[in-house]
């Protein structure tokens, strides 16, 4: 019996040393598996990263202003930036873009696989641009300030005597909806443009050096200076007196005259046509006295040699210095050919 126990308490021993040494070796097995070296994933070409909302500074719009977008290829990284997404919304309107969408569009441009682009941030991109609104009385104001230095270089050109200009717009240009940009507006150049009681402006306005628009203003323009007007009506070729002349205001923006004259330029003057009572005289419808006056007598001189004659003659026709006119000899039937030298002097022409 002792034997027998014994043998079993042997027996029972060598069973639970052979566990122990199956649990070792499981563990051992466990570590040496937890040993062998990992094999990592590889890394995506690509990270993209998208906002929830972008406001956009040009009608263009391309993946790298909705996006941010890194890679180590930087080739790579430059053709996805400018990859074109098509036009902004409108001024004051919004768009969505899914992040589905934008992957789609890599994926056929660049050839990458899912696997080999990295997302992050939104799944959709509410896309818009913010505008400004310019006052079309802004606008009307910058071609008011345009005009009247341009009309007031006029006046002092003509040397215009107490000028007063008036200048009114027509209509108020439209408030414009332009993007939230640097705007600048510049008036057409004025100097070909003639005098008009109604005259017309051109603005232009350009955003960051773009033009965007041309914006017409239209004004009702008055220039008012002292000038010499007509008393009474009077016939071509008529001389000038004081009692002729009057100086009054007129509006050259209504007149035909485009420059004036004052009463002591006027007087002693001929005029080149006809007047109306109350008509601007102008420089234009003013020519000088001539220095010989048809049927007047004038001195001749004529040379020959060392020897020079004068005698008196009849002057045919009008004449300034440095012209040729007829003259007539006292009693002689025929006519010459005379140079006026001076007032009432002339120089016989062989």
């Amino acid at each position: 019996m002792m034997h027998f126990h014994i043998a079993s308490l042997r027996a029972s021993l060598l069973a639970l040393q052979g566990a122990r040494m199956r649990r070792i070796a499981v563990t051992a097995a466990g570590l040496s598996i937890l040993a062998l070296p990992c094999t990592a994933l590889p890394a995506a070409l690509l990270q993209v990263q998208l906002p929830t909302q972008v406001e956009l500074k040009r009608t263009q719009v391309l993946l790298g202003d909705v996006a941010s977008i890194t890679s180590t290829d930087l080739d790579l990284l430059r053709r996805v930036m400018a990859l074109p997404l098509g036009h902004a919304p409108g001024i004051g309107r919004v768009m969505a873009l899914p992040a589905q969408r934008i992957e789609t569009w890599i994926k056929n441009r660049t050839g990458l696989r899912s696997d080999e682009i990295d997302w992050s941030g939104a799944q959709e991109i509410t896309l818009s641009v913010p505008g400004q609104e310019v006052p079309g009385e802004r606008i009307a104001d910058v071609a008011a300030s345009a005009l009247r230095q341009h009309l007031h270089a006029q006046a002092l050109k003509q040397q215009l005597q107490k000028p007063r200009i008036e200048i009114q717009s027509i209509a108020i240009p439209a408030n414009l909806l332009l993007p939230r940009e640097d705007l600048e507006l510049s008036v057409r150049p004025l100097a070909t443009t003639p005098l008009r009681n109604r005259m017309l402006v051109w603005v232009d306005v350009t955003a960051n050096g773009q033009h965007v628009r041309t914006v017409p203003v239209h004004f009702s323009v008055g220039v008012f200076a002292q000038s010499a007007v007509a008393t009474q009506g009077m016939v071509q070729g008529t001389t000038l007196q004081a009692s002729d002349v009057v100086m009054k205001e007129i509006d050259l923006a209504k007149s035909s005259a485009a420059q004036t004259v004052s009463a002591s330029q006027a007087v002693a003057q001929q005029l080149r046509k006809p007047l109306r009572t109350g008509e601007p005289i102008t420089p234009e419808n003013l020519r000088a006295m001539p220095a010989v006056a048809r049927g007047e007598w004038a001195r001749l001189v004529s040379a020959s040699g060392s020897m020079t004659l004068e005698s008196q003659v009849q002057v045919l026709q009008d004449g300034y210095v440095g012209q040729v006119v007829r003259v007539q000899a006292r009693n002689a039937s025929g006519s010459l050919n005379a140079r006026v030298t001076g007032p009432g002097h002339l120089e016989l022409q062989p």
